[in-house]
This record gives structure tokens, sequence and C-alpha cells, in this order.
């Protein structure tokens, strides 16, 4: 399973998760909103949300993507990172 973190460079919850993950040793690939504008459109066309940070989960096995948005999937980074950890191990 591959971890995305869609997120801004000056937002402070963003950064709050990047450091949580990188605590509990689970990789992920940042990909920057306003560097990635084409990505971040499709992931807010399926998601119907456009907030940061957004968690995408890739399963290389199945090709199945599993995206999980602030407030409504989760309110904070050690949420997030139940999720991650859930579909991960």
């Amino acid at each position: 399973m591959e971890v995305f973190i869609f997120s801004m460079k000056n937002c402070t919850h963003c950064k709050d998760l990047k450091t949580k993950l990188d605590n509990v040793q689970i990789s992920f690939k940042d990909f920057d909103i306003n560097e990635h504008e084409l990505f971040w459109k499709e992931i807010v066309k399926k998601t119907g949300e456009n907030v940061v940070p957004t968690v995408c989960l890739y399963n290389n096995q199945d090709k199945q993507t599993y995206i999980f948005t602030p407030g409504k999937d989760f309110n904070n980074g050690d949420e997030a990172i139940n999720i991650i950890k859930k579909h991960t191990l």
C-alpha cells in the first residue's frame, strides 16, 4: 500500500501529520497541491472536498484507491495515522 499526502507548504495541520508519519516510521509521498494541480483537481472531483491534508492510499495489488479527508474521515493527525495503520498493516 502506498501512502500519499496532499498538502500545502504553509499548512500547520499538514506539517503535523507529516511529522507524525515520520515519527511512527510510515513512509509516504508528499504532493503539494499547488505543484500538482491537475492531480489535486482529480482528488477534489472524486471526494467533493477541497481540504488538506488529504490522505490517499493506493493498493498496488488490486489497484484500489482509498481517499480520506480531514473533517470528514478524520479530525486530527492521530486519527489519520490510525486510518493509515488500519489499511496498511
